[in-house]
């Protein structure tokens, strides 16, 4: 969820970063409202150089065969988001949380782009994301909490779901650590 009245954006050095609220309270799933597509379609046109949009809740994967969307932005708003990444050649990624999944799904009429899911400190891996920007891309690095009570507790989560929660979050490689150039 945005801290402050989302959307809106942060410059940085390189880079801008687009923050859209795609919460709906009360709701598991996400929404994503027509006026806050209309905007990152306008930001996007207007910013000169790459722009990483981030939103609470993963891109609904429309290019699967079965998708369970009770967690991710309701289908019709992502497709209207996948349209304004493949006409805005400047956005280069978008980034979530809410599964606590380390997944790296790359839509073809999203420009595969990276539509990234994160692991939470909280549970197993506890973990976090990295994002090193740099002229002509960004690496993804996967860190992990290190006080002592923290990392106890990961581990302890690694085991909820009868056992296998740790193979349903902690993701391949690839969706923990990759590069993308611009």
């Amino acid at each position: 969820m945005a801290t402050q009245d989302a959307p809106y954006t942060v410059e940085l050095r390189g880079v801008t970063l687009a923050v859209l609220d795609t919460t709906l309270p009360g709701a598991v799933g996400g929404v994503l409202p027509a006026e806050q597509v209309g905007w990152l379609d306008d930001v996007a046109a207007m910013v000169p150089g790459p722009l990483l949009v981030f939103g609470h809740h993963p891109v609904w994967n429309i290019e699967a065969a079965r998708v369970d969307s009770n967690y991710a932005i309701a289908r019709d708003d992502s497709l209207a988001l996948v349209d304004v990444i493949a006409r805005r050649e400047n956005i280069a990624g978008y980034f979530a949380g809410h599964t606590h999944t380390n997944h790296v799904v790359r839509l073809g009429g999203a420009r595969a782009i990276p539509m990234v899911e994160v692991a939470c400190t909280k549970d197993y891996p506890g973990a976090w994301a990295e994002y090193r920007v740099y002229e002509g891309g960004y690496t993804q690095v996967m860190r992990r909490v290190t006080d002592d009570a923290a990392f106890a507790w990961s581990e302890r989560a690694r085991t909820m779901i009868q056992g296998i929660y740790r193979d349903l979050v902690l993701g391949p490689v690839h969706s923990r650590c990759f590069t993308q150039l611009f």
